[in-house]
């Protein structure tokens, strides 16, 4: 990517998490911090998207841990993606 802002990187995680591509999805984050660009609520739900597909139960209460420490604003979107995640892992 030239452009790294935080919409690029959810763009490219986003559509990692789609083609079903977690792998590298969460390295993606992993990269992200590593340049000290700052995560919304959109990688938020698409990292715990990518976890509830790999059965990363371990990663997704890492990434819920994240969520509060860093104080995401807790709105429909992000409290909807834990609920459907927390779902998943529970079976």
């Amino acid at each position: 990517m030239v452009l790294r802002s935080t919409v690029s990187w959810n763009s490219v995680i986003s559509r990692y998490v789609g083609k079903g591509r977690f792998f590298e999805a969460t390295d993606l984050f992993r990269r992200m911090k590593e340049e000290r660009t700052k995560p919304s609520e959109l990688t938020m739900v698409s990292l715990l998207n990518a976890c509830a597909c790999l059965g990363a139960l371990g990663q997704g209460e890492w990434i819920h841990d994240y969520i509060v420490k860093n104080n995401f604003a807790l709105n429909a979107i992000v409290v909807t993606a834990i609920i459907d995640r927390a779902q998943v892992w529970k079976h």
